[in-house]
């Protein structure tokens, strides 16, 4: 009779492999503690992951709210220039 394995291949979270755990019923408690830091280095290297990715995005939301206020005073600035010159429509005056 096939006796059952005592690990279990857990994939990393970047799909580039997978470790070797031993499963909850055959773990010592030191197996245990190192199955925890795993969880925890893991953990700590996603978080700095997320981070870093919500910096990048929080400084391209900076950039883009510059670049629409600028737009706003551009647009702002050539309606004060069309309306001072008169109506775009108005028929020359040798009409």
């Amino acid at each position: 009779m096939k006796r059952a394995s005592t690990y279990a291949a857990v994939p990393d979270r970047r799909g580039q492999g997978c470790t070797l755990i031993k499963k909850r019923n055959e773990m010592t408690n030191e197996d245990r503690l190192v199955d925890i830091e795993i969880k925890i280095a893991r953990q700590e290297d996603m978080v700095e992951s997320l981070n870093q990715t919500i910096y990048r995005q929080q400084k391209k939301i900076d950039e883009l709210e510059a670049l629409c206020s600028a737009l706003a005073r551009h647009i702002k600035g050539l309606r004060e220039a069309a309306s001072e010159s008169g109506p775009a429509n108005e028929k020359p005056p040798h009409y």
